[in-house]
């Protein structure tokens, strides 16, 4: 498996040639991206998860993860915040009340992007005009192919299925971008063996992170992509 965290696989396979995510497909891919990162903290040991739903930053992030720097510092610059606030901050603005700051989904893609660069997963974007201050980053074609036939090798060829792989592609079927690059009797088989490699899953943690993946549809459900 590639040596990149399952949030860093999620962003080859969700962004596009122009940096952006599907605009159809919105909500639930940067709502996705978002549990991600929130996942990959509290797996980390840098953010607590309560039993209120509620994350707490309770220690530094190490260097080698400052692609997550970004959502870091939205949940620790307050004593504690509801995991909905923080999705909604990044995925949609409909249900934050007015004194909220808005934020940007590139907010969070730009650094990942960067993360990617030094080893050459992606390419960066030309900005938009002199006095543009966004950073955008686009996969490299055969980057998004390598991910793509990782996930095929370990799910229809019954290879070993590493926790970070089964991740990944429960936040590819949750954001609906499965279908991207499946055809429906792959996409059928694959979601079959997701759930038998789910039953075999022994470490609580990953058990927590495959299950906080589950609960992005509902989180979302009804809300509109209001763009990046």
């Amino acid at each position: 498996m590639s040596n990149l965290s399952y949030t860093q696989q999620y962003f080859i396979c969700i962004v596009n040639e122009k940096g952006n995510i599907p605009t159809l497909k919105g909500v639930g891919v940067a709502a996705c991206l978002v549990m991600s990162e929130i996942t990959e903290l509290v797996n980390g040991g840098y953010v607590i998860w309560d039993e209120e739903n509620k994350l707490s930053a309770v220690k530094p992030l190490d260097d080698n993860l400052m692609y997550l720097k970004p959502l870091y510092e939205a949940i620790a610059c307050k004593k504690s915040e509801e995991v909905i606030r923080i999705v909604d901050l990044y995925a949609s603005n409909m249900r934050l009340p007015g004194n909220y700051p808005k934020a940007s989904l590139n907010d969070l893609l730009s650094p990942i992007g960067n993360s990617l660069l030094s080893e050459g997963w992606v390419n960066e974007l030309p900005k938009k005009g002199l006095l543009s201050k966004e950073t955008k980053y686009a996969p490299k074609p055969e980057s998004v192919t390598h991910i793509i036939e990782e996930i095929r090798g370990a799910f229809l060829e019954d290879n070993v299925i590493a926790d970070e792989m089964l991740c990944l592609v429960n936040l590819l079927d949750k954001s609906d971008i499965i279908s991207n690059y499946f055809s429906r009797n792959e996409e059928t088989l694959l979601k079959k063996n997701m759930q038998k490699a789910r039953k075999d899953v022994g470490d609580p943690s990953t058990k927590k992170m495959l299950n906080s993946i589950d609960e992005v549809p509902k989180m979302v459900s009804g809300l509109d992509w209001g763009g990046v």
